[in-house]
């Protein structure tokens, strides 16, 4: 998950990490690590991410982010 595409669909949807840890139950420390680019993620946290924000996977990956 790039960094970028994660802050900005997150912004998108105007939730802090803690309203996103909330929503899909993952540390707020690991997406501030997520968030920063330091780690990348499981699968499964993808797809908790994507579920939050009421998007699909392929919005995670490059050649589907403007």
């Amino acid at each position: 998950m790039n960094k970028k595409q994660f802050d900005t669909l997150r912004h998108q949807k105007n939730l802090t990490l803690e309203q996103l840890s909330e929503k899909t139950g993952i540390p707020v420390s690991t997406l501030t690590k997520i968030s920063a680019g330091y780690v990348q993620t499981s699968f499964q946290n993808m797809y908790r991410i994507a579920k939050a924000l009421e998007c699909s996977l392929d919005a995670f990956t490059e050649d589907n982010f403007t």
